[in-house]
């Protein structure tokens, strides 16, 4: 997938002020593999890069490597340098909004996006349509 590909997704409001989702699927198999030539703390920052990516409902960081070497709780010098190996090795993109993200990041959040827009639906419709108690004709 390119950076073009990510370009119609919605821009993020604040993520504290909404539910944050609580787990995302992490493929044993998957990680073992792509973490493979990482070192300990290389897999680390990853590992907690992927983390502050699922909070947010698109999955796009804004890529500025202050802010997200804080929210890493590691140094500048050692995001960046973690962020290069990332990027080369294609488990990190940068978005055409000014993002970087992982790409398995963004297929998740578009899946979310898609279910909670359908049960967004399916609640208007049962609003639109009260349900009489059992027994009782209209």
């Amino acid at each position: 997938m390119s950076a073009a590909d990510y370009s119609d997704l919605p821009k993020q409001g604040n993520p504290r002020k909404r539910k944050a989702w609580d787990w995302f699927p992490l493929y044993q198999e998957r990680w073992l593999e792509d973490t493979k030539k990482l070192t300990d703390a290389q897999a680390r920052v990853y590992f907690d890069f992927l983390c502050i990516s699922y909070r947010r409902d698109d999955g796009i960081l804004r890529d500025e490597d202050k802010w997200i070497a804080i929210e890493l709780r590691c140094s500048l010098q050692k995001w960046c340098a973690v962020k290069a190996f990332l990027l080369t090795r294609g488990l990190l993109v940068h978005t055409v909004c000014g993002g970087i993200t992982n790409p398995k990041v963004m297929g998740v959040a578009r899946e979310r996006q898609q279910r909670s827009k359908s049960c967004a639906k399916s609640a208007d419709k049962r609003h639109q349509s009260p349900r009489l108690p059992l027994g009782q004709v209209p």
